[in-house]
């Protein structure tokens, strides 16, 4: 009978260290996730602002898109074409008379 307390005693002993060593496994796996955690939440966090000023700088670049697209239709226009030929180069119609005013 002295053999079988021994074994029942040394039993529990091995079972209660598994259940020591299991909390302690899963203590550290919830402290490890946590740090994760963390430094994800930072990562995220840093993503959102760049999102942010991405969509600010496109914003911007659209405006200014626009603007360059207003002014490529301008010079392509006849009226901009006339006023760039007589006030640069001088140059006018065939029929037109030049009358400069007198000194």
């Amino acid at each position: 009978m002295g053999v079988a307390k021994k074994k029942k005693k040394n039993h529990r002993i091995v079972g209660e260290w598994s259940v020591v060593i299991l909390i302690a496994f899963i203590a550290s796996v919830a402290i490890l996730f946590s740090l994760g955690n963390r430094g994800l939440h930072q990562r995220l966090e840093e993503n959102k602002a760049r999102l942010q000023l991405i969509a600010e700088n496109t914003a911007k670049e659209k405006v200014r898109s626009e603007a360059l697209k207003k002014k490529e239709e301008r010079y392509q226009s006849d009226e901009y074409i006339e006023e760039i030929a007589r006030e640069k180069l001088g140059l006018v119609y065939p029929d037109e008379i030049i009358l400069k005013p007198g000194n």
